[in-house]
């Protein structure tokens, strides 16, 4: 009898959760489910699939359970309950991607090291045949900086893809982000956060404005308020109902920028900023990270944009008349360098020739771009190196195409070029060890 009554009451108290999480429901979002219904008859979508996915994301009580159950996982078995979290000691959350660059896993190999580097060699090349300067960056994973990471994670080397990469950067004008950081006490990264705080950024954009040489006004003699007015992304996935929880920083300076484009945050993809009593243009290729060197950015030129699309369009050089490149982008990201088939004018070489080869190239397309004509294909790779360089020569003309992954194949290339007559071309391949081409009709 008593283990029958128990089962009775257990019973009850789930069917009793069950019904004021639906009324929950109901009460809170009426108007929003009738509204997801009709939007899926308007779309010819079956509305009662509507409702089951409007109730399997919006039930009563949902985001409170989640903050529930994140709460239960990490306060008491320092266990992070969402795939992307991972929970560090004393309070650290990092985000999961940066797990690979951490342990030293999953690092390119040499044709893909050369493909990223050479990739920049060639866009700076670019940049500074308009007349402008060209910063590449790397915004440093949190946890290689500021290691509370769980016993767990070991590192099975301890250099990564960025740690490779900068050994081959003698030709790129880049920044090593890592001594800005690493010479301060401050903390410099938000604990509950994938990114450097606003003092983390400011001292990034005085590095970035030491090494063009260019005058910039030291916010911090205006001192600074702190505010726990931030929730970090991380903090976020894990306990949706967050409140603030991080210290934010407010310089005592009013920001001299306006937009110029309707911006409703930094996360945006495209942002437009303009500042009458600044000189010079800025176009800046970046990610998240960069969301928070917006302000500082935006106060020290005339006119800035900042562009998170790719590939990286450096013909957009000449539209904003930008005399300043910047590219920056997430440690962990670096090896996608090499898949972005960044635009700009594939430069001139001298003549060249090799031995034809007939099993040279794998695949091949051209393709109308503008007032140019766009390339890619994919070589042998056993007609190549892991240093090759890849041409194209036409009747009149040799020109350098940017080593790429092209659907999975690391010895791919991209290029665009005004070729008046695509109808015949020649792919070279060229190393030490040997020069080969092949004749494409198209």
């Amino acid at each position: 009898m008593k283990r029958k009554l128990i089962f009775i009451g257990y019973t009850a108290v789930i069917l009793a959760g069950c019904f004021l999480m639906s009324a929950a429901m109901f009460l809170q979002g009426g108007v929003a489910l009738a509204e997801a219904v009709q939007q899926g008859e308007d779309t010819g979508e079956n509305p009662a699939q509507k409702i089951e996915q409007y109730m399997s994301m919006h039930f009563g009580g949902r985001q409170e359970l989640i903050q529930a159950y994140g709460m239960i996982q990490h306060q008491f078995f320092d266990h992070s309950p969402v795939e992307d979290v991972v929970a560090g000691t004393d309070g650290y959350l990092y985000y999961k991607d940066t797990v690979d660059d951490y342990c030293g896993i999953g690092t390119v190999d040499d044709r893909e090291l050369f493909n990223i580097y050479h990739t920049l060699e060639l866009m700076q090349e670019a940049v500074e045949q308009k007349g402008a300067e060209f910063v590449f960056l790397a915004a440093p994973n949190k946890n290689s900086l500021y290691d509370h990471m769980p016993y767990y994670y070991i590192k099975y080397q301890e250099k990564n893809n960025l740690d490779l990469l900068k050994e081959h950067l003698d030709g790129v004008d880049h920044i090593d982000l890592f001594p800005v950081f690493e010479n301060r006490n401050e903390e410099l990264y938000y604990k509950t956060d994938t990114h450097w705080n606003d003092l983390g950024a400011w001292y990034v954009y005085e590095e970035v404005m030491r090494t063009l040489g260019k005058e910039y006004d030291d916010l911090q003699r205006y001192g600074y308020e702190e505010e726990y007015t931030f929730t970090g992304d991380l903090q976020r996935m894990l306990y949706p109902l967050s409140k603030d929880n991080e210290l934010q920083i407010t310089f005592g300076k009013e920001a001299a920028y306006t937009f110029l484009t309707r911006t409703r945050n930094f996360e945006q993809a495209y942002i437009e900023t303009e500042n009458d009593s600044a000189e010079g243009s800025l176009l800046m290729f970046r990610d998240s990270f960069a969301n928070n060197l917006i302000p500082y950015f935006s106060d020290a030129y005339q006119y800035a944009v900042y562009d998170k699309s790719v590939p990286y369009d450096l013909a957009k050089m000449e539209t904003y008349q930008a005399d300043t490149v910047i590219l920056e982008i997430a440690e962990r990201n670096v090896k996608l360098i090499q898949e972005y088939e960044p635009r700009f004018p594939a430069p001139e070489r001298e003549m060249l020739r090799g031995k034809p080869r007939s099993g040279l190239v794998q695949e091949w397309d051209i393709a109308d771009d503008g007032d140019m004509v766009k390339i890619t294909g994919t070589i042998n790779p056993s007609y190549a190196e892991a240093d090759s360089r890849i041409y194209i020569r036409t009747a009149d003309a040799v020109y350098e195409m940017t080593p790429q992954k092209i659907g999975g194949c690391e010895y791919g290339f991209c290029g665009y070029a005004a070729i008046q007559d695509a109808g015949s071309v020649d792919v070279i391949a060229a190393s030490e060890t040997g020069v080969w081409e092949q004749k494409m009709e198209n």
